[in-house]
């Protein structure tokens, strides 16, 4: 019966669940995740995205200053028509950092919306952004 309870919970695309990310010992945040028949996607994918960050991601001088590194992760709803609103950091990493990746975020584009069941639906998106010293 238990094998059973669990197949049919892994092949379930509706299920909601609590995601625990870690770093070394230490929670650092969970997250509640949704699986969608398609998820919500940057124009171009990932990569894209990624570049898209880095070339407009301007390292504070507070957070250069005081040499911090680390990542911020913040949240944020992508409408049912591909707009980000209700942006969330979830883990905060202080000296202007936070700023700059909310900043960030709030000047994306139009996401493509996730989809269930043939239908745009609303759904969330976490991202880290990533704030790492050169040290030449």
């Amino acid at each position: 019966m238990k094998l059973i309870l669990i197949i049919s919970i892994f092949f379930s695309y509706q299920i909601s669940f609590s995601q625990e990310i870690k770093r070394e010992r230490e929670i650092i945040y969970c997250i509640e995740t949704k699986f969608y028949d398609t998820p919500p996607t940057f124009k171009g994918g990932d990569v894209k995205m990624n570049k898209f960050i880095q070339k407009n991601l301007k390292y504070p001088l507070e957070a250069t200053t005081a040499e911090i590194e680390g990542k911020v992760f913040i949240q944020f709803k992508i409408s049912e028509k591909g707009k980000i609103d209700s942006i969330n950091i979830l883990k905060s990493i202080g000296f202007g950092c936070d700023e700059e990746a909310l900043r960030v975020v709030k000047t994306m584009r139009k996401w493509t919306p996730a989809i269930n069941n043939n239908i745009f639906v609303s759904s969330h998106y976490t991202i880290s952004v990533i704030f790492k010293l050169n040290k030449d």
